[in-house]
Parts: C-alpha cells; structure tokens; sequence
C-alpha cells in the first residue's frame, strides 16, 4: 500500500465528510427535539413541563407537565428546578422513548487534558553520495510506542465547530525515542445531532513535532572503506506534521465529558536529521518520514 496517496485519500474523505454533513445535519437537528422546564420534587423525582408562574419573593411555583395538568408548589414542596432543558423523543417509538440530553458547550471555552500513547513509524531513504560505499536497500523502517501528556485549550462557536490549541509531550519514551514534543492548531466539528448523550466528532490537526532519539544510520567500516547499517546514531528531528481522526465522547454533568480518540498522522516533508556528532563530509544523505497512528484518554472540562 502506497501510505502516501492512501493519507491524502483519508484527507479528501474528511473534507467531503465534514461538508456533506453541514449540510445534512442543519435539515435533521431538531427532529424529535422539545425543550422543557423541569422541577425536581423534595419527595423524589420530576415533572416537565413549563413553569407559568415563579415567584420571587416565597418561590411558589404555578407549573403545567406535558400532560396537561397543573400544579402548584410551595418552596418547601421542591429542591430546585431548571429551565429549558433539552430532550430527545422518539417519534418511532410514539413519544414512549423520552431521553434527557445533557447540556453541551455551544459557545464556551473548554479544557482538556488526557493521556496518548502513539505509534511512530520511521522510514529511513537513502540518498548516498557515492554508491559503491553503501547499501543499495532504499528504506528501512523502525517503530515505537511512546506515551505523552495532552494538553488542550480552544474555543466552541455554535457548537458544531471548535478552534484550539494542543500541546503533547513524552512521560514514558522508548528506546528509540528518548523525547517528544508537539503543539499545534486543532479544529473539531461536531456531527452528531445532539440527540444522545454521546458526543462524536471529526478533527484535523496541524502541529510542530520535535524528538529526539536513537535511529539508524551508517558508521563506517574503515578497514573495508564501506559504510554499514548501525542502529546507535543520536540525531534530532523537527518537522511539520498533519493528524486527522475521529473522536467519541460521553457527556458528563455541568458541560464535561470524557471519551477517546483515534487518528493517523504524517509529517508534511521529508526531514534530514540534526546529528549529535557532525559526520564526515563522504557520510551518506539519510532523510527520514514519519507517520503513524495515536489513540488518547481525553477528559473535557
């Protein structure tokens, strides 16, 4: 499989994913949608409904439910009440399926912080110098599975779309990764239509990555005056990278949530390693990409 085109593939049905339900969902949103004022009773349980009168002065409450019945109600008679809460009924079922949708940031700030582990691949090119000296293999591949921090801070506008910042870097390396760090610009849009408790979206990230660690190279055979694989070299790499992926999150109460996402990322360029030790001028050319894909424990707040 050609990784390459496969990565703008997956990135043209993003695209074509996020605009077709911009469209779609705009029409299927409010479908089985009611919005009710709810009174949660001192002697357990609720009605909806609407409030028609509150007073504010003793907090007697004058409320109509869904069924047409009205009630009135002493402040000792309730614990509290909230209005405008937003339910999902079933209109298959004929209305008997009546589910309470927690409340979502729609134009909030949020933060968000989680655990990632990722799995790098390096794909090693060979651009030698003098070919009689080196390997005529094109690429060798390496991988590793570090584990970072995430940190996240952004912006909801109407909900569907949020605009942020992300920050992750390395806890656990490997022994081809010794440390890691990346932020960037993060964009989510919300496809779901808000009519269950869980959330799922689509993201697209661009970043800055920068790590170090242990690759393969070349040392040189000076008896033989041939360069040979060796897999001890300590370089730097720093690079633009792309990430796109898809999230799931369960609603919690007061606008928090908790959930996982998947995705798949790739360095936008090619990256010629910073090597600790300056090799000498005949050192073959190594330039390195890098992909891969992450999963995260992410924790709204």
């Amino acid at each position: 499989m050609n990784l390459h085109f496969s990565f703008l593939r997956i990135f043209l049905l993003f695209a074509f994913f996020v605009v077709y339900n911009i469209h779609l969902q705009a029409q299927e949103e409010e479908k089985g949608i009611y919005y009710y004022d709810v009174i949660f009773l001192s002697s357990g349980g609720f009605l909806k409904g609407e409030i028609l009168i509150f007073q504010e002065t003793d907090g007697d409450i004058t409320f109509k439910d869904t069924n047409g019945n009205t009630y009135s109600f002493s402040r000792k008679d309730y614990k509290y009440f909230k209005e405008k809460e937003r339910f999902y009924i079933s209109e298959k079922k004929k209305k008997k399926d009546t589910l309470s949708i927690k409340q979502r940031k729609i134009n909030q700030f949020e933060f968000s912080c989680g655990l990632r582990p990722y799995q790098h691949f390096f794909e090693t090119i060979e651009i030698p110098l003098d070919a009689v000296y080196i390997s005529r293999k094109k690429a060798t591949y390496e991988f590793d599975l570090p584990l970072s921090v995430h940190f996240e801070f952004g912006k909801y506008f109407n909900r569907r779309h949020y605009l942020g910042l992300s920050a992750d870097y390395g806890i656990l390396t490997s022994e081809i990764v010794t440390n890691y760090l990346s932020y960037g610009v993060k964009y989510k849009y919300q496809y779901d239509a808000y009519k269950h408790n869980t959330l799922t979206y689509l993201f697209a990230q661009l970043s800055n990555s920068r790590l170090e660690g242990f690759f393969s190279s070349y040392k040189k055979d000076v008896f033989n005056n041939i360069y040979i694989a060796s897999r001890s070299t300590k370089m730097t790499m720093e690079y633009p990278e792309i990430s796109l992926g898809h999230g799931f999150m369960l609603m919690l109460k007061n606008k928090r949530a908790v959930g996982i996402e998947l995705s798949m990322f790739r360095a936008l360029k090619q990256i010629e390693p910073v090597y600790e030790l300056a090799p000498p001028s005949d050192f073959p050319i190594l330039r390195k990409q890098i992909f891969g894909v992450s999963g995260s424990l992410i924790f709204n707040l």
